[in-house]
């Protein structure tokens, strides 16, 4: 996945199966000019600038920026808050930014944010946690693997199935990443 074509990237799955270590990953993988940053993340990280407010998150350009658990910042339950997500991916792609952000559940990205998303990186996910007829879940129902079932994609700590309309055909597959020694640092 190259970092400079992708606009927004959504890293979903159940606890413990490795979203912010997938995202550390495709990270430290980059090897472009954009400056990396950190938004509301409880470590400093060598490589990486810290932004703490949104107000700055609208002067970024060229860089790319990770939100780990994005519903701690974003309530996207609340209505205006999706709208205010859009709006957020939809400002980055015309600043050459690329958004990566976690979350659990699929309830956190509506159905007019998921328009928005150009990637989709999934982990291990029970699929009766995912919202009926979510983007994540017709991706996941596509796939043709003997780890997806009815009631799990079961993959390990470390495997993660990736699918983006911008991918070379045969590149929409469960792929492999390294652990990037990213821990819980929301204790």
């Amino acid at each position: 996945m190259d970092l400079d074509e992708v606009n927004s990237i959504a890293i979903i799955g159940n606890p413990n199966t490795g979203k912010t270590n997938l995202a550390f990953s495709l990270m430290n993988k980059y090897e472009g000019k954009r400056k990396k940053y950190l938004f509301g993340y409880p470590k400093k990280v060598a490589g990486y600038k810290t932004v703490s407010t949104i107000d700055d998150l609208f002067q970024l350009k060229d860089s790319i920026i990770f939100m780990d658990e994005i519903q701690k910042f974003i309530k996207v339950y609340d209505k205006k808050a999706n709208t205010q997500l859009m709006e957020l991916i939809s400002t980055f792609a015309h600043k050459k930014n690329t958004l990566i952000f976690t979350t659990q559940l699929s309830q956190f990205i509506t159905r007019g944010v998921e328009a928005f998303i150009d990637t989709w990186a999934i982990t291990r996910i029970d699929m009766d946690t995912l919202k009926n007829g979510s983007k994540p879940k017709r991706l996941i129902q596509r796939l043709c693997d003997i780890r997806k079932t009815d009631w799990v994609l079961d993959l390990d700590v470390g495997e993660y199935y990736e699918h983006s309309f911008k991918n070379k055909i045969g590149s929409n597959k469960i792929k492999k990443f390294k652990n990037q020694d990213i821990g819980k640092d929301w204790r």
